[in-house]
């Protein structure tokens, strides 16, 4: 899977190897809000913006510069886009445990 990119006004940025933390907050962010509609949550709305900046690690790349310079049809699909990527580097690291279990949340 391609790392994302994400362009904010004239600019690219592209992700950074995720931090283990990012994982835990992926897994945070999926239990808290997986039976909840997205898009009537601003709680959900928010930590959204802070795991796609995170994922950049970037001073440029903030939840409000994500909001501000990300067209609304690209807020989802860039999101999924980022989890998945997330999730595919875990399970990637995951298959290659000896008994070949995937650890909790994968």
């Amino acid at each position: 899977m391609p790392v994302p990119t994400i362009t904010l006004g004239d600019q690219t940025y592209t992700a950074n190897k995720p931090k283990a933390g990012l994982w835990r907050k992926l897994i945070r962010f999926n239990q808290q809000f997986a039976k909840k509609d997205l898009s009537q949550d601003e709680e959900a709305y928010n930590e959204m913006l802070e795991l796609m900046a995170g994922c950049f690690n970037n001073p440029d790349v903030t939840p409000q510069a994500i909001e501000d310079g990300l067209d609304l049809d690209q807020l989802l699909p860039k999101f999924t886009e980022i989890s998945q990527w997330v999730s595919t580097l875990v399970q990637g690291k995951a298959e290659q445990f000896p008994n070949g279990e995937t650890p909790a949340g994968s």
